[in-house]
């Protein structure tokens, strides 16, 4: 048996790093509209020298202009908005129809979401989401696109579409400023994956903040026809706290122009697509990720581990490769992949640069149901029996709700990746049996110290495998506890959870 004391909590909040940059107020509407009207690269170099539109007052940084925005001082956790796009969400197949006028509508807003547990984050999206809508066409058709920016907005913004032919991409006609819309058409000249961003300088600040999706242009005849399609993208998160800290992070633009991001994820959120929100298929059913990256710095190295692509379209290339583990997508680039599913379980979506999703967040879970087939892969897979684990006259594991335990209680606690269920419970003072069980793909603990103390004044359990579960006897006294796994990387993706204990 482990008895906890609680301590008072640590006052001191993890390092904070300043930006040493801060979007400046600029020299007027017409420099910025006339330095991206040069190009996109001409406007970078304007940006340097003149800086942005319009800012806000804490807002994302231009590298070369204004003092340091104010990092937040507390590090309370905050709950925002989900903000991760549906990797569903992908509109209709073009099939085999005739060419014609699409119609879009996009709106540019300025949104506080949820970056992580416990942590939110002010982005910049297109309608709200990141990444933003996937735009679908086939080749020949004319897209007329409406971008109006919220009344709401600080900043201007704006749509470079990679699949427009002409200079700018669309951004030299699009730089709207709050409550503002401008409309261009565009014909899809060619097949392929492209992605679109707003290039509005600072054109990298944009981009960090999640202003990216793509449009699937599809050729004469459409894509050949799959059981599920889903829409991913990987992009950067920089801010000025380190990760771990909770609250409303800020952006931090000297670590962007050091190409050293924070976080690292897939859909604007760390681990975003796991848990209740991973993705799902069925054993026998052929998929097709649409892989889009909108950076602004890193190349992907997307990985899907337990599968092989049967056929990968590099960068969104009609032509295609086959048999592919891993294939790499440029910043502002995309692609295609397509596979056949054997064997049921948890497949996990990656950067194969794999600090990045153990230790950054880039990580995304596509769970198949069916039938195992042992010719393909066997093995002997350990299952989760919680309840053999508390068969030993402590009671079975409880299912009464969170605030309904008494001393003595057995509780049942389920670890995935990257957080546990329930992540916080109410206690009153006593002995209790904890039932610990791994439901993830990957190995997980559960340390439970005063305050989230990671010292020998703590409990908890081995590392344990996927299915293995193992049974902690803790006598609790009145105060704050906080529970996490501290295998490297699982805790700041956001493995941790609190429990409260009253007298």
């Amino acid at each position: 048996m482990t008895e906890l004391r609680t301590r008072p909590p640590d006052p001191q909040a993890p390092p904070i790093r300043r930006a040493d940059e801060n979007l400046g107020t600029g020299r007027g509407v017409a420099l910025l509209v006339a330095a991206v009207a040069l190009s996109v690269t001409a406007s970078l170099i304007a940006t340097a020298s003149v800086g942005a539109t319009v800012a806000a007052p804490a807002g994302p940084a231009s590298p070369a202009t204004g003092p340091a925005a104010e990092p937040a001082t507390d590090a309370q956790p905050v709950t925002a908005e989900r903000i991760s796009r549906d990797p569903t969400d992908v509109g209709e197949p073009v099939g085999s129809r005739a060419p014609t006028t699409v119609t879009v509508e996009l709106e540019t807003t300025e949104v506080r979401g949820q970056l992580a547990d416990g942590t939110a984050y002010d982005y910049w999206s297109f309608n709200g989401t990141v990444p933003g809508p996937m735009m679908r066409a086939r080749v020949g058709d004319t897209i007329e696109l409406t971008l109006r920016n919220s009344p709401d907005a600080v900043n201007t913004h704006s749509i470079d579409l990679h699949a427009v032919t002409g200079p700018g991409g669309g951004a030299v006609v699009t730089q709207v400023a709050p409550g503002e819309e401008k409309t261009l058409s565009f014909k899809a000249v060619n097949p392929g994956v492209y992605v679109y961003h707003c290039a509005t300088p600072h054109i990298p600040s944009h981009i960090a903040n999640g202003m990216y999706g793509v449009v699937v242009v599809e050729p004469e005849g459409g894509l050949p026809p799959v059981d599920r399609e889903f829409y991913v993208m990987q992009g950067e998160i920089y801010t000025a706290q380190e990760r771990g800290v909770e609250g409303v992070l800020q952006y931090d633009g000297a670590a962007m122009v050091d190409e050293d991001p924070t976080y690292v994820v897939f859909n604007g959120a760390v681990n975003g697509l796991t848990g209740e929100h991973a993705m799902h298929a069925q054993v026998g059913e052929r998929v097709r990720l649409f892989v889009g990256n909108g950076g602004p710095n890193l190349v992907s190295s997307f990985h899907v581990i337990g599968e092989i692509f049967d056929r990968v379209h590099h960068q969104g290339a009609s032509e295609a490769d086959s048999n592919v583990q891993t294939t790499l997508i440029p910043a502002g680039g995309a692609t295609w992949v397509e596979f056949t599913l054997d064997q049921p379980g948890d497949y996990l979506l990656v950067d194969h640069s794999i600090t990045r999703t153990i230790d950054k967040g880039a990580l995304a879970v596509l769970t198949v149901e069916g039938d195992h087939d042992p010719a393909i892969y066997d093995g002997e897979f350990p299952q989760a029996d919680p309840q053999a684990a508390a068969s030993d006259g402590h009671g079975q594991a409880s299912t009464e709700p969170t605030g309904a335990y008494a001393p003595g209680d057995t509780i049942a606690i389920s670890m995935s990746e990257f957080a546990y269920s329930p992540d916080h419970l109410d206690l009153p003072a006593g002995t209790y049996t904890f039932v610990v069980t791994n439901d993830g793909a990957v190995a997980h603990e559960w340390v439970l110290g005063a305050n989230g103390a990671n010292d020998d004044n703590r409990a908890g359990t081995r590392r344990l495998a996927r299915g293995e579960a193992q049974r902690v006897e803790v006598t609790l006294e009145p105060g704050s506890y906080e529970y996490g796994c501290h295998i490297p990387g699982h805790y700041q993706a956001g493995m941790r959870g609190t429990l409260s204990v009253t007298g």
